[in-house]
């Protein structure tokens, strides 16, 4: 029995193979080093919430963005690949441990005394068989439990996956959502900018008729009525487009339940939005972690990391018992009598050295998959933080543009009191200050266009974020 042992000991010990030094290119660790930024660096900033459309405060977009997520398509495949990553789990957990199987056989054979075949006075023999099988892999070297924490770890990496699909989902509905609230803003400047036009060109008919006015001046009125009439049917189309691009989000052609919200939602000041929204003044390596692509990445290195163990224990021999116990008699009933058992024992053992070319190609290709996962993982980060430096860098030029256009707009309306208050004390006609408030429109829609244009940036800065983000008080 020694000399056995001895002998399995010698045979498993030469039949390892040499298990290949897998070069492991280097993590990004410190992303922040790794590129250049606008602003100061490792601002501490507190995260919100994953929710983060929520903060907004606008029950309007808040049931909109719950229908989007309920019934788009990406969202619902999302949730299903997190069915399937766990259900891969317990696929993995199956295969550890025993396991036992049933058999059962019976069948009838046509013999003679001399055990010969007859054509005629048949005789009948049955034989009874039924037993049980059962296995069990040794593992000795974390071949199943690690393949496990491969199945595991793609679990997390669907759950970040169905996380990134809301997020982008969120994205595109609020940039909707904002749109559409703009388009109400600039449906009612441009309908009140056509109604004084309307009123200027009735003043300019009613001088040409007592030979002050000029024909010259009427037609150019004329256009500016043309174009706003222009303008009002672009909005109108914007407005179309809009809803459509909204019910396609909840996977409809039309949307009775979009429209009803977006419909309900027109005249909503868009400000509100961007007033809900704070941008920190820098950014550090947390928030970028944080991106659900970027996390994704990092699950994927370490599956593949646990795959990598598992493939190692291929390189070292593998230990099985199988055991079986069963029941045979040629009679059916003499099954239950004695004499009818018959079991066995045996012990196996497989020998990598007798398929090292596969196991080592295997585990190499394993070696460079995971280089690979690690170098999409460190360009995720460096797009993370090149996209988040340009949407700040555009952001902080548009909160300049915004004072100015503010400061502007303030003059304007300077000059429209003023104007107004001639036209009430007699100093001028009612068409200097009918003229003086279209000025002030074209100005109050330039205001608006900058507003949203900051709202837009902002809403980009939270989907490069990955989330709302507050500047941290303490």
């Amino acid at each position: 029995m020694k000399k056995i042992i001895l002998t399995l000991a010698f045979i498993s010990t030469v039949s390892c193979i040499k298990v290949p030094v897998i070069e492991r290119n280097p993590v990004i660790n410190n992303p922040g080093n790794e590129t250049s930024q606008n602003t100061e660096k490792d601002i501490n900033l507190e995260f919100n919430s994953d929710k983060w459309w929520q903060s907004l405060n606008d029950d309007n977009l808040n049931a909109i963005v719950d229908l989007v997520l309920e019934n788009n398509k990406s969202a619902v495949i999302s949730k299903l690949n997190i069915d399937k990553a766990s259900e891969a789990i317990n696929l993995a957990k199956s295969g550890q441990g025993l396991s036992v199987g049933l058999g059962a056989n019976y069948s009838g054979i046509m013999t003679d005394s001399q055990g010969q075949r007859q054509i005629t006075d048949e005789k009948f023999s049955r034989l009874g068989q039924i037993g049980l099988q059962s296995s069990y892999d040794v593992d000795l070297f974390g071949k199943t439990s690690n393949l496990i924490k491969q199945q595991e770890f793609q679990l997390e990496g669907a759950t970040l996956m169905s996380k990134y699909t809301e997020l982008t989902l969120a994205y595109q509905t609020t940039k909707l959502y904002s749109y559409w609230l703009f388009l109400s803003k600039e449906e009612s400047n441009l309908n009140n900018r056509r109604k004084i036009l309307l009123e200027i060109e009735n003043m300019e008919k009613n001088k040409i008729k007592i030979g002050k006015g000029t024909k010259d001046t009427l037609l150019v009125i004329q256009e500016l009525v043309d174009n706003t009439d222009i303008l009002v049917q672009k909005n109108q189309e914007n407005q179309l487009v809009t809803k459509n691009s909204m019910s396609n989000l909840v996977g409809k052609v039309k949307s009775q339940e979009i429209d009803s919200l977006l419909e309900k939602s027109k005249g909503k000041d868009f400000y509100a939005l961007s007033d809900n929204i704070s941008i920190p003044q820098g950014i550090n390596s947390d928030i970028v972690a944080q991106r659900p692509d970027v996390a994704y990445y990092l699950t994927v290195i370490n599956g593949q990391d646990a795959k990598l163990k598992s493939l190692k224990a291929n390189f070292y021999p593998s230990f099985s018992i199988t055991g079986s116990a069963q029941l045979s008699q040629i009679n059916l009933l003499g099954l239950v009598t004695g004499g009818s058992f018959l079991g066995m024992l045996k012990p196996s053992i497989t020998l990598p050295i007798l398929d090292s070319g596969k196991i080592t190609s295997s585990y190499k290709i394993a070696g460079v998959d995971l280089n690979i996962f690690i170098e999409q993982y460190n360009q995720s980060i460096v797009n993370a933080y090149k996209d988040i430096n340009e949407k700040l860098i555009k952001y902080n030029s548009e909160s300049r543009i915004n004072k100015e256009s503010k400061d502007i707009l303030g003059i304007k309306s300077e000059v429209l009191s003023r104007s107004k208050k001639r036209y009430e004390i007699g100093k001028t006609a009612r068409r200097s200050y009918v003229e003086d408030n279209y000025t002030y429109l074209v100005s109050v829609l330039t205001s608006e266009q900058e507003k949203f244009a900051l709202l837009n940036y902002k809403i980009d800065l939270i989907n490069a974020f990955g989330g709302l983000y507050t500047t941290n008080q303490k």
